[in-house]
């Protein structure tokens, strides 16, 4: 967006009286293109301004473009010449598949081709991110840069800072689009490049850009465009199952139409959002897509299966997947709440203090997982009523149950004593993992 100097351009065609110095005339637009060509000489490729807008007046406070110290007020500008805007940046046409009935291709550059099809298809299922590579489809995302946001994103996770737990966000879109919805940031970067020449930058600010203030604005060709403020409203839709973190990206991404990568402080993971609900994650060094709508559907369906209460499992899982996103480990265990007790040893936290039982509508989701993050596990009974927590669970050791590769104690109690006791069983790792058990049977692992 460019604002002539039209005092200048008066003295500039001062000897050429039929010139009319305004924005439309065509030897301005040629001084312009002829001085925007010299810029570009000196720019790489990428940086090259392509398309212009003029506007006939400056920018001005009163009308809340600039700010009271005179720096330009971008998300209001780009509100108020939205259409000027959105003219440079036409649509890209799709090819119609109809259009292209054959290519040609010799048999040796075709087998060479199919050959690195299926080098490229194991490594993306051996590395769980085919999923990516379909949102970078579904949102026009370059899939190459896609790779390097999500390199990026994982080693951010997999940082480890003892002084301030390493967090961030990745908002990947449309940068127009983004900056009509979160304000820019007063930490300005110095330089736009490729994610995959400013991941150290962007590991070393994730200090102060921890993706619950502040995140990182990533266009659709990898480029980092800047920092913005996670400023939105969470009045919307969103899933049950979410935490008010999650819940914020998940709002981001719809109102942004972007995909949005948030790593969690403290905890090895990452959170992948689009469309305002949760997509994916990455794990202990693995990525894996997490369907919430699936989620929901299982839910449902074990709770007919079983006949346990939806309202108080949906509660339950709502406070683990809280749990999950502040990196807290916890056992919940919803059933006969007798039979459990009765091979487990009873919590104790005081010689001069017990906990009592407690309907669950008497507890807040706070004081629930206040409970549940301590060692040991929490009980509540199919009445709904909280029967304890702290409890340490006694299975006996040939109990067989579904408990999954690479999982530890937490879990291999949890499993047996749902075998046993016939309940169900909600295991949170402290690197945020989700594993549901029923009836020594795993059902959902998150």
């Amino acid at each position: 967006m460019i604002v002539p100097n039209l005092k200048a351009l008066v003295d500039h065609f001062q000897d050429d009286p039929e010139t009319v110095p305004t924005t439309g005339h065509p030897k301005v637009k040629a001084l312009l293109d002829e001085a925007i060509g010299k810029i570009n000489s000196g720019l790489d490729r990428w940086e090259y301004i392509r398309e212009y807008s003029l506007l006939e007046q400056h920018l001005s406070r009163d009308t809340g473009e600039l700010t009271p110290s005179m720096k330009i007020s971008r998300h209001v500008v780009t509100e108020r010449y939205a259409t000027q805007i959105k003219a440079m940046y036409p649509v890209t046409l799709q090819l119609q598949a109809q259009e292209v009935s054959q290519v040609q291709v010799e048999p040796e550059r075709l087998r060479e081709l199919l050959e690195k099809e299926k080098i490229l298809d194991a490594w993306m299922a051996d590395a769980g991110i085919e999923f990516l590579f379909d949102l970078a489809g579904e949102k026009q995302i370059d899939p190459p840069s896609m790779v390097h946001i999500c390199d990026t994103a994982a080693t951010i996770a997999q940082m480890e800072n003892e002084e301030v737990p390493l967090s961030t966000a990745l908002i990947v879109g449309d940068p127009i689009n983004i900056s009509r919805v979160l304000p820019p940031s007063q930490i300005q970067l110095l330089h736009h490049d490729h994610i995959r020449r400013m991941r150290k930058t962007l590991v070393t600010m994730a200090k102060i850009v921890d993706g619950l203030v502040l995140g990182y604005v990533v266009d659709r060709h990898g480029y980092v465009r800047g920092i913005s403020k996670l400023t939105v409203e969470l009045d919307e839709p969103v899933s049950f199952l979410l935490g008010p973190q999650f819940r914020r990206h998940a709002a981001i991404s719809r109102q942004c139409n972007a995909v949005v990568f948030f790593v969690p402080a403290g905890g090895r993971q990452v959170r992948v959002f689009a469309d305002g609900q949760m997509m994916g994650r990455y794990s202990n060094g693995d990525w894996s897509p997490e369907s919430m709508l699936r989620i929901n559907e299982v839910v449902v369906q074990l709770v007919e299966e079983k006949n346990y209460n939806l309202v108080l499992v949906r509660r339950v899982l709502r406070c683990a997947f809280q749990m999950s996103e502040d990196n807290l480990g916890a056992i919940f265990i919803v059933g006969n709440a007798d039979a459990i007790l009765e091979h487990s040893d009873a919590s104790e936290i005081s010689h001069f203090a017990l906990i009592v039982s407690a309907q669950m509508d008497q507890l807040s989701d706070q004081e629930l997982i206040n409970f549940a993050k301590q060692d040991g596990a929490t009980v509540i009974d199919t009445e709904g009523k909280f029967r304890g927590c702290m409890v340490l669970l006694r299975p006996e050791a040939d109990t067989q149950a579904e408990i999954g590769p690479g999982k530890g104690a937490r879990h291999s109690s949890a499993a047996k004593m749902s075998a046993e006791a016939q309940c169900l069983a909600i295991t949170v790792s402290h690197d945020g993992p989700i594993t549901i058990y029923d009836s020594g049977r795993r059902v959902l692992s998150l």
